[in-house]
């Protein structure tokens, strides 16, 4: 059997894309499949097309048999990881070719007839699979999650917890973390501001933010919002990148992960926080909201419907403080939410499971 997996934005380590494919061509070919990756051409290396970097095979999509250059046939079945109009050789391939689109949608898509009759949908979530029906798709398949190395993202003994806390300056007693880019549909003002109501009740309490920058024309000025909520002394923001192994460190100084995003297609911080053992607070979004089960804690949303006809929800902010505050005044709640994390996220999210899954449907 030949799969190649696609993605439909150009790949980098920078994307969650470029891991998540990555991860699962990885865990195909330790079970003897015969994989290739492929990538769109970034605009700005154009003399990447028809080369192979890292193991990755870029092209140009629009390209008449583009896809015969990666191993000089055509694949048995192709995975899809991104939108449809992100692929517009799907209509040349040929009847026998199956391909599996990896779906995320924040609403119901528009799918023309070749979408919906031809393309079999692999949802994220039950959320994207209510989409997918609603949109007249005829193969809509049960949902496959992202998943993650649990070898690599894992509890880390105390000693080593506190170890790795007082390298990063990190002394506090309780800490709130969150991961997620500096944009707005990440919400990070609502973190700001519900960790600093909880502030004012949960003493020697700290907020931890990894993100890419800590002001963003695209997102919000995390310092002036530090201030602003009367947090300044008791916040960290963490730019940059780390790799899989410091971030999985990273987790560990947690007692409790907050994502607030107000959508999602997935979210995979979420999975690596519950594969550490950190609770989960989150709110009830698309994404977090169906994958924290009862490894946190999740609170109401209020919804709205964007132009684009998104489906979006903000975190009621009061109850995500109380939440903080609840976790941090029960040591029984908080372990008891820690063990149902690690136990949700390696039996639902470990990549090999995920592996098995894709074989499955595959066949």
């Amino acid at each position: 059997m030949y799969l190649l997996l696609a993605s439909g934005i150009p790949l980098s380590s920078k994307n969650s894309f470029y891991w998540q494919l990555t991860l699962l061509n990885d865990g195909l070919k330790s079970k003897g499949i015969n994989t290739a990756l492929i990538s769109p051409v970034p605009s700005n290396k154009k003399n990447l097309d028809g080369k192979i970097k890292e193991g990755i095979f870029f092209t140009d999509y629009r390209k008449k048999d583009s896809l015969k250059l990666v191993e000089g046939n055509l694949p048995d079945a192709i995975i899809l990881l991104g939108y449809p109009d992100e692929f517009p050789f799907l209509p040349e391939l040929q009847n026998f070719i199956k391909i599996y689109l990896w779906a995320q949608f924040s609403h119901p898509p528009s799918l023309d007839d070749f979408f919906s009759k031809r393309i079999m949908f692999v949802p994220l979530t039950e959320k994207t699979a209510e989409y997918c029906t609603e949109a007249g798709a005829k193969n809509v398949l049960e949902p496959i999650p992202h998943g993650v190395s649990t070898e690599i993202y894992r509890p880390l003994e105390k000693k080593q917890r506190i170890a790795i806390r007082n390298e990063m300056e990190l002394n506090n007693e309780f800490i709130v973390g969150t991961v997620a880019k500096n944009i707005l549909r990440k919400r990070l003002n609502d973190v700001v501001e519900a960790f600093s109501r909880a502030s004012k009740s949960v003493e020697n309490s700290f907020l931890l933010i990894k993100t890419d920058k800590a002001t963003s024309d695209a997102g919000y000025d995390l310092i002036y919002l530090a201030k602003r909520y009367g947090i300044y002394n008791k916040i960290k923001i963490i730019e940059g990148d780390f790799d899989r192994y410091r971030m999985s460190e990273l987790y560990n100084c947690m007692d409790v992960y907050v994502q607030l995003s107000e959508w999602e297609g997935f979210g995979i911080p979420v999975i690596e926080a519950m594969c550490c053992g950190v609770p989960v607070v989150t709110h009830n979004v698309q994404g977090p909201g169906e994958l924290v089960g009862n490894g946190g804690i999740v609170v109401d949303s209020f919804e709205y419907i964007d132009d684009t006809g998104a489906v979006l929800s903000h975190a009621d902010i009061p109850k995500v403080s109380e939440a903080f505050y609840m976790i941090h005044g029960d040591e029984l709640l908080k372990t008891k939410l820690s063990e149902n994390a690690i136990k949700i996220a390696r039996n639902k999210y470990d990549i090999s499971r995920i592996v098995d899954r894709w074989l499955e449907i595959i066949g």
